[in-house]
């Protein structure tokens, strides 16, 4: 047999790539030293392998390949079913004869063809024509073929050409026979099987990895956009359908525009959001982690009924371990999952050639490089969120040794606890007579609440409430509207959302409702700037940064976004960043003076702190909350009572205003006092472990340890952890219960 046989027999076998044997072929050293010494010399293929293909092809007179078919002689034949349909003028399409439709789509159709020039088979990929004459809708499709075009690896779908057939703009692409890969993980799967489906996506992630080398990331992974051609190994992965794919190297309108571009089951919670200008590879990283998941447990880990609540779900909720639905699974191959659905994108693997990697260590028995999230990894990663937060915390301690772990255990706004939960999901329930789309998110935090904890009754209750309501409920309904993208229809869900903000015992409907406002609305700056706004008044500003930055890349900033931005990035320790933003200091500008004052605060430059403030004429819930945490730092914590009381009278929905409150009431030695604003903050945030603990220090310090142990009791049900039991055991130990030291014990 000739060696361009057997290299064509390898190609046809998924041992090589169409792409690797062009390139060899076109090296001087193939033509010297021949194909298959140049391919095994190059690590691309196995001498074992080329035997085996000479013995089992040797008696053959022809052979199938991929992409054309040939004789010994080097006579092309036809297919029969291409003769049959070239009798049909209707087929042909330039130098191609189609011959069925394999697929179709909101942007247009695929047609399996063979290219009568090289003899080969070929996917013909055609935008309709009414997509054809909008400028944006044809630059997107265009963009897969460039995206692609630049790729040349083994387990990425090759592009042949881009080209117009008669006003018909199409992209012809390598034809992969075979299915894709929704249909190997229908089923769960273990043992061989199982080793079999995570090598394909292994092989998908290589190919990814080498788009982000180039620079591109795909935003579209799914089991459906990975294709598997039947080998006897179990198959060859290819990563197809570049269509939403942004190539880093090439700045574009379309890069910028705040879309959300994606499958939302499959989304990265910054691509969910719309946050275009960090979705990189990490978002991809993300979607492969989706597909693992699935695979392994045969269910999505952010599952929901529409695609709104499955935004929700991605951002608010977190996956339960697939361990626990998968005992089987190996702990390595869990670890590996988890860490691709990180929340934040540098918690993931960079890119996909090192999930690749890591995956191929798994499969070969290797260390991995990932490790499992520890209790103190997770508490860390809050603090490191909200630098501001963590000192913030620690400066209200019943027990000091004790506590500091207690308070950057949980952020304050960025975590929900399980009585908040369902405090919300009742309170969504209520307000979903009049808005149905939010019977989704309710359903959601009902289940994310039954995974913590299967037994809870009111869960389990109200569950079954919204899954009847769900059913009685027509899809258009659900969807909260989403066939109305009226600016009415906008309006009309902006002010539901400023009604909740504005009352402070709405805050977790506020909270909620913003979410589904940017998930419906992305491309409005002000659905940006309120959800922005109601992280920043609920004590997370890092969260805050992250949306208002995003907004402040895309559209022109308004004068109380940027400020809303800057304090934010103030408060979360990014002193440097916000140097850039800050404005000259010109007198009766209220916003700027108070900006400096906040910036000089954290700096800790108090003087002049109290110089800007004492420029605001007009008394605001910030202005207030900046004086009375100067006054506690310069004239001692009783100072600043006055002006942090007046912060929570002015707002009091704005919740760092009463922390700080409780704090200098409780420095200055009013523990009564600190204890009755302690329940108000309890009242207005039931779930808020911090609230209960503050709370309890407070009755500590008031003599009251039978208090205390109920409220310590109260945070252990919402966060079970150990320092919290050994707080508890102090508090049971000095309200008289000998038994108290058990909680001590590890």
């Amino acid at each position: 047999m000739k060696d361009s046989e057997i290299a064509r027999i390898a190609v046809e076998e998924g041992l090589l790539s169409t792409v690797e044997l062009d390139r060899v072929i076109a090296e001087p050293a193939s033509r010297t030293t021949g194909l298959l010494h140049t391919l095994v010399d190059a690590g691309l293929l196995r001498t074992s392998d080329v035997e085996r293909i000479k013995r089992d092809h040797s008696h053959k007179s022809t052979t199938k390949i991929p992409g054309e078919i040939v004789t010994t002689s080097h006579t092309r034949v036809v297919p029969p079913e291409v003769a049959d349909a070239q009798r049909d003028p209707r087929s042909a399409f330039g130098r191609y004869t189609l011959i069925e439709r394999i697929g179709s789509g909101g942007m247009g159709a695929i047609w399996k063809a063979w290219d009568n020039l090289l003899g080969r088979w070929a996917a013909i990929k055609m935008l309709h024509e009414e997509h054809a004459r909008h400028d944006d809708h044809r630059e997107r499709f265009l963009r897969e073929a460039r995206a692609a075009a630049r790729l040349a690896h083994p387990n990425i779908v090759q592009v042949y050409e881009v080209g117009a057939e008669a006003d018909t703009v199409f992209i012809a692409l390598e034809y992969v026979p075979g299915e894709t890969l929704r249909s190997r993980i229908q089923t769960r799967a273990t043992g061989p099987e199982l080793r079999r489906r995570v090598e394909l996506v292994r092989q998908a992630a290589e190919g990814l990895g080498s788009a982000h080398e180039a620079g591109i990331t795909h935003r579209d992974m799914k089991p459906e956009n990975v294709l598997v051609i039947p080998t006897p190994k179990g198959g060859q992965a290819k990563v197809v359908d570049f269509g939403l794919a942004v190539d880093r190297t090439v700045v574009t309108r379309l890069t910028i525009a705040g879309d959300v571009f994606g499958t939302p089951s499959y989304m990265a919670p910054e691509q969910a959001l719309g946050l275009q200008e960090i979705v990189g590879p990490p978002a991809d990283v993300f979607a492969v982690g989706v597909i693992l998941y699935e695979m392994l447990t045969g269910k999505l880990p952010f599952d929901a009924d529409q695609a709104a609540a499955s935004v929700y779900a991605t951002i608010h909720s977190e996956p339960e371990p697939v361990r626990k639905s998968s005992p089987k699974v190996h702990e390595d191959l869990e670890t590996i999952v988890m860490k691709c659905l990180e929340k934040d994108p540098p918690r993931r693997y960079a890119d996909a050639r090192e999930l690749a990697l890591d995956l191929g260590r798994y499969m070969s028995g290797e260390p991995i490089q990932a490790r499992p999230i520890g209790l103190w990894g997770r508490t860390r990663r809050k603090v490191e969120r909200n630098p501001a937060l963590a000192a913030a915390l620690a400066a209200a301690i019943l027990l000091p040794s004790a506590l500091l772990g207690i308070f950057v255990w949980r952020n304050i706004a960025e975590l929900q606890t399980i009585e908040r939960d369902l405090e919300q999901a009742a309170e969504l329930e209520e307000k979903a007579a009049k808005s149905p789309g939010l019977l989704p998110s309710a359903k959601v935090l009902y289940e994310s609440i039954l995974r913590d904890d299967p037994g809870n009754e009111r869960a389990h209750e109200g569950l079954s409430r919204v899954v009847r309501a769900i059913a009685a409920r027509p899809p258009e309904d659900l969807d909260g509207g989403a066939g109305d993208w009226s600016r009415e229809a906008f309006r009309r869900d902006l002010e539901e959302t400023r009604a909740a903000m504005a009352d402070p015992v709405q805050g977790a409907v506020a909270s909620a409702l913003s979410t589904r406002l940017l998930a419906r609305w992305p491309e409005e700056p002000m659905a940006h700037e309120l959800r922005g706004e109601i992280l920043w008044r609920q004590g997370a500003p890092g969260a805050a940064v992250g949306i208002l930055n995003g907004a402040a890349h895309r559209w022109v900033e308004t004068r109380r976004g940027r400020h809303l931005r800057i304090l934010s990035m103030i408060e979360s320790g990014r002193l440097q960043e916000v140097q850039p933003l800050m404005g000259a200091e010109k007198e009766g500008d209220q916003l700027v003076h108070t900006e400096l004052a906040a910036l000089r605060l954290a700096q800790g430059r108090l003087a002049e702190a109290r110089e800007s403030l004492a420029r605001v004429k007009e008394t605001t819930v910030e202005s207030a909350w900046i004086a009375g945490r100067i006054a506690a730092k310069t004239g001692g914590a009783a100072e600043g009572v006055v002006p942090l009381e007046e912060a929570v009278r002015l707002d009091r929905g704005f919740l760092p205003a009463h922390l700080a409150l409780v704090r200098v009431l409780l420095g200055s030695g009013r523990a009564g006092a600190g204890a009755e604003r302690a329940r108000e903050l309890v009242d207005l945030a039931p779930g808020m472990v911090a609230g209960r603990l503050v709370l309890a220090e407070a009755l500590m310090a008031g003599g009251d340890a039978a208090g205390a142990v109920r409220e310590l009791e109260r945070a252990w049900r919402l966060e079970p952890s150990m320092p919290i039991r050994r707080l508890r055991g102090h508090a049971r130990i000095a309200a008289g219960d000998p038994a108290g030291w058990q909680d001590l014990l590890p």
